[in-house]
Parts: structure tokens; sequence; C-alpha cells
């Protein structure tokens, strides 16, 4: 089943009418430069949600885990790299529908840094694709959702500044 209406920020959310099940979930993204370039990887077009897109390493808080570590977690589980949590770069609120199903998401983006000097990317099986972009050029991937890129931008400048 696809996402109908996209993601949306939650203050989007008033004025609408919503009658079906909804759901909370927290989620940890990294940011994670490497030579001056972020590292971007695309969802399979089999998974969901957003099958196709590209992304920031991400996802599911679970029980008991902290945000900060579940973003190092999930980052070594999408692409195989051992990272270390810098920084809080973003918390985002936001929803998005899927059928009659609303899920609300709260989302910590970390930046993070690799262990170690070498960074080889072994994606798993929910990605088939990764690239390490130069901030200037996150233009290019339409399906990067924005408030993404501004996170990573504003990473970027914490980083140089």
């Amino acid at each position: 089943m696809e996402i109908t209406q996209g993601v949306r920020p939650l203050a989007e959310e008033k004025g609408t009418n919503h009658l079906g099940q909804s759901r909370r979930q927290l989620v940890a993204s990294a940011i994670l430069f490497h030579e001056g370039r972020v590292l971007l990887i695309r969802r399979s077009p089999d998974e969901e949600p957003a099958p196709g897109s590209w992304g920031l390493p991400s996802g599911g808080v679970e029980f008991g885990e902290s945000c900060k570590d579940a973003a190092a977690r999930e980052c070594f589980e999408e692409t195989g790299i051992l990272v270390r949590v810098q920084s809080v770069v973003e918390v985002e609120d936001y929803f998005y529908d899927k059928g009659d199903e609303r899920t609300y998401v709260t989302e910590c983006i970390f930046l993070v840094q690799a262990v170690g000097e070498s960074v080889e990317v072994r994606l798993n099986r929910e990605h088939d694709a990764f690239e390490f972009v130069d901030a200037e050029c996150l233009g290019a991937f339409e399906t990067l959702v924005e408030p993404r890129k501004r996170a990573i931008r504003k990473a970027q400048a914490r980083i140089k500044s």
C-alpha cells in the first residue's frame, strides 16, 4: 500500500479530519559526512515507507533504546558503517497517511562520525543504492524531502564553523 498524501509537517494537520486509526513512531536518523560529502541511501523499490526515495540512514527506536543509540545502530544496520554520534542536528514532528492509518512521527536527526579511517558502504536489503553527495547538489535528489535537506545543510554549517 502506498503513502497517499506524503510526509507533512504537523502544523499542516490543523483543520484536517482524520477518522481512521492513528499510531505514534519515534525515529532516529544519521547524517554522515565523509571527505566533505554526505551519505544518502535509496530505499529499494519494494520497501515501505517511500519506496525508491533517497534519505538518511534511519529507523525506529526500539523499546528501552535511546535515540542516540538507535541512530548509530540504524546507520550500521543499513550501511555497515560503525559510527559515533556527535550531536543532535534537528528534532522534527510530522505525519503521513497510508490507507486509513495516520502515523505521527518524531524524528531525531544526529550528526555522526565514522569510527576509523575507512568508510566502506555495505547496504542491507532495504536499500539498493548510495551516494556521497556535496550538500550544494541536494536539489538533484527530488525524493529527498526538504526538511532532510535543511538538516544536512545545518549539519554541514556546524562542521565548517
